[in-house]
């Protein structure tokens, strides 16, 4: 089911151009805005120099990543019965104890 989804809709992108700029545009937006907030906090010396360009795209990586699985894998879900908010809970807390302390050069 999953793939089936995933290449229909890449079709849709290939095939749409107005579909593929919504597609994409949006998540940029997303991580640019996370990126630049993160710089800023550094530069106010809330936070450690780091890549926070990888750090953007990685949080809102395991975001997509529950919203996919809770969307593409409803039986596993029963399963696992996973609770969306502790989920989430635990990324922003994993990304918060990583920003405010970095591993050592």
């Amino acid at each position: 089911m999953y793939m089936f989804f995933v290449s229909v809709l890449m079709r849709e992108i290939q095939q749409d151009k107005e579909f593929e700029k919504m597609f994409f545009e949006y998540p940029n937006k997303l991580l640019h805005h996370l990126e630049n907030y993160l710089i800023k906090l550094h530069e106010q010396g809330k936070i450690p120099k780091g890549n926070f360009k990888y750090t953007a795209n990685f949080f809102y990586s395991l975001l997509s990543s529950i919203l996919v699985f809770q969307l593409t894998l409803p039986y596993l879900n029963e399963q696992i019965n996973p609770d969306i908010d502790e989920m989430i809970d635990e990324v922003v807390h994993l990304f918060t104890v990583s920003l405010f302390n970095p591993r050592e050069s």
